[in-house]
């Protein structure tokens, strides 16, 4: 009996040794899949919040600035008009347009608008500035809020009056005033038209409805260039803006050489920076003389 009782439990406990490393070995595949999954979610290509130097330190290129953030890194990385990206208050006029319509509350309103980019984690400059190729239906805007939800002209032009009339109070806000050129630009809803509309000014590379911050080209790679359609011309002629960012002396160099390989000459953003620097000095210098010359003149 005991020799019986002793073989049942040596059995139980091998099965137990058995089922313990089966699932040892599936754990891992179910991971796997969970890890798939996440990366096959349209638009999430992040699970966490991102930082705004996460694409700089995953890119193998140097961080661009000693202190990242600041105007200098939005200069560098906003691909849009700062006009167009600080529209919460069309968006609220949206949101109420869609309780009434949808018969929602504004919590379920607002994760409707907000799922598709849940993997940002809160960050939608990170999706607007930096991370996608991508054009504006295919990131969180305002063209998408109106094209996806079908939102009329009259609560688009509502929002924007309410939207100018706040910030029309603030004099150092003015910048983010909508003009009638920009409304007309909105009202198409068509992205080539809003993109050249609203593309920030300071050498964003503007392809049909894409807009490429010197940020997006000091990411990528020439080949990239290449397979979104800039060319070296475009490049050319942005050299002197680009050469304007106080980058640190390693991201200088390593961009200045991968803006060389792709335009298929030596490029020195450190030696154009320096070249308009002592032509802007020159150029002082000969003002202030001229001056001097003229009051002398006046003086006789």
């Amino acid at each position: 009996m005991k020799k019986i009782i002793s073989i049942t439990i040596l059995c139980a406990f091998i099965l137990t040794l058995a089922a313990c490393a089966n699932n040892a070995t599936q754990e891992p595949q179910a991971s796997e899949t969970i890890q798939t999954t996440e990366q096959t979610k349209p638009n999430n290509p992040v699970t966490s919040n991102p930082s705004l130097s996460d694409p700089f330190e995953t890119s193998g290129m140097p961080i661009p600035f000693e202190h990242m953030g600041g105007d200098q890194n939005h200069t560098f990385s906003d691909r849009y008009m700062i006009k167009f990206t600080s529209t919460s208050i069309i968006e609220d006029e949206i949101i109420e347009y869609l309780k009434l319509s949808l018969n929602l509350t504004e919590e379920e309103v607002i994760d409707v608008l907000t799922v598709p980019w849940a993997g940002s984690g809160g960050n939608l400059n990170y999706w607007r500035d930096i991370v996608p190729t991508s054009g504006l239906m295919e990131i969180p805007s305002l063209l998408w809020y109106i094209v996806e939800f079908n939102i009329p002209d009259d609560v688009i032009l509502e929002g924007i009056r309410k939207h100018n009339e706040h910030f029309g109070r603030l004099e150092w806000d003015e910048d983010r005033i909508f003009t009638e050129e920009d409304i007309a630009a909105i009202l198409t809803r068509d992205p080539a038209i809003i993109t050249a509309q609203f593309a920030q000014e300071t050498a964003t590379i503007v392809i049909n409805d894409m807009a490429f911050s010197p940020a997006w080209l000091y990411l990528h790679t020439p080949e990239d260039y290449e397979e979104v359609g800039i060319t070296p011309e475009m490049i050319k002629e942005n050299l002197d803006l680009y050469s304007e960012f106080h980058l640190t002396d390693e991201a200088d160099e390593a961009f200045s050489e991968k803006l060389s390989e792709f335009i298929g000459e030596e490029v020195s953003l450190k030696k154009i920076r320096n070249q308009n620097n002592q032509g802007q000095n020159d150029n002082s210098q000969g003002s202030h003389g001229n001056q001097g010359g003229r009051g002398d003149g006046n003086s006789q």
